[in-house]
């Protein structure tokens, strides 16, 4: 099946970037295998993640582990195999392989080859989700919004939906002020502040006053006041985080309304094919009362989530994205396209080679033997 940017080439030419809306470029970064709750201790699970498929299994303590899905003898899908402690056993011959990826056991041998292992990388539970790193030394941990790090969080799952389109695109979403207006009708001139606070992240921050022309703008502006802010946060171009509510007061005075947060996991399925998973975040509150209040906010937090996705929808179902045209006020965008261009690809970028035909197996030569 043909993307869309594999249409009108000759007609209206394609600007191919670095990293940017790349389908064959993987950053390195944070991407979702499953939900914790699915993987109980002494399980395993395949999953394929950005086209990667691999395998995690949940050892007796309750670490989790990732390695790639195919064991190195013969191929077998590593995911139908048995835990076994903290090791993980495959069922067609029963090579056993460490949280490592080292295989420490061959029945038939003694003699483990140094060839026998498999690559593991780097995991991570928050929100729910067991979260895989293809840099098996990555230092950074999943990201945190901004506004709730040292805080314990609650969160709600959205229900994951997929794009025609690389998610480097969708995630321009939150920081385009015109679609505001031209999708949404929401009005307001916006101030914005563009931070890059380390190499692997990006974040945007957008102010503005509240008109008052519409029923609904006044009655925002009775609400929550004169003001309006919001910021993003990006993390490796495949995470990110929304804060809205953020600097404004209940009937413009009182400071008590809740900020609202989001985390969106991104990863592409297929070239054409991009997977979003939203998770909806509070600060997690004590008590009875606390708990209900906090699944309120989460739930409104939802709700408000799923107006401006099926408005934003149609957009992203057959967009051929062009970066010839960009106006001066679509510097959020012109800065984030860079950012994601300095990213580091990582080992899941290579793409697969046209497999060559090689010499026929006959047999097994001494040097050859395992």
């Amino acid at each position: 099946m043909r993307t869309s940017d594999e249409f009108n080439l000759q007609t209206q030419p394609r600007e191919t970037h670095r990293i940017f809306n790349r389908w064959d470029l993987i950053p390195d970064g944070w991407y979702i295998a499953l939900e914790s709750s699915r993987l109980k201790k002494e399980q395993v699970r395949s999953v394929q993640i950005a086209g990667q498929h691999l395998v995690v299994f949940r050892g007796k303590s309750g670490l989790v582990s990732a390695l790639d899905g195919f064991c190195p003898h013969m191929g077998v899908d590593l995911g139908i195999g048995k835990v076994e402690g903290e090791q993980l056993r495959c069922f067609f011959h029963h090579w056993k392989f460490d949280r490592n990826g080292d295989c420490t056991a061959i029945p038939c041998q003694e003699k483990i080859p140094s060839r026998a292992k498999l690559k593991h990388y780097r995991v991570r539970e928050a929100y729910g989700f067991i979260w895989v790193h293809p840099n098996e030394k990555a230092i950074d941990g999943v990201l945190e919004v901004p506004e709730l790090v040292g805080e314990k969080s609650s969160w709600l799952h959205g229900k994951s939906y997929h794009r025609s389109c690389h998610h480097h695109i969708t995630m321009i979403n939150g920081i385009d002020p015109q679609h505001l207006s031209t999708v949404h009708g929401i009005h307001m001139d916006m101030d914005l502040e563009i931070k890059e606070p380390s190499s692997n992240l990006f974040q945007v921050t957008l102010r503005g006053k509240i008109p008052s022309k519409r029923l609904i703008e006044k009655l925002t502006k009775f609400f929550v006041g004169d003001n309006y802010c919001y910021s993003m946060t990006y993390a490796d171009g495949c995470v990110a985080s929304l804060s809205v509510l953020k600097e404004v007061a209940l009937f413009g005075k009182f400071k008590i309304l809740p900020e609202l947060h989001m985390i969106f996991g991104y990863q592409t399925v297929s070239p054409g094919k991009t997977l979003v998973q939203p998770i909806y975040l509070t600060r997690k509150r004590k008590g009875f009362w606390g708990k209900l209040y906090g699944r309120f906010l989460l739930t409104f937090t939802k709700m408000a989530f799923s107006v401006l996705q099926g408005e934003d929808g149609e957009v992203y179902e057959n967009i051929r994205f062009q970066t010839n045209n960009l106006l001066k006020m679509d510097r959020p965008i012109s800065r984030y396209i860079n950012y994601i261009n300095q990213l580091r690809p990582s080992a899941w970028s290579q793409p697969a080679e046209v497999m060559k035909k090689g010499p026929a197996v006959s047999e097994i030569t001494s040097e050859q033997k395992l």
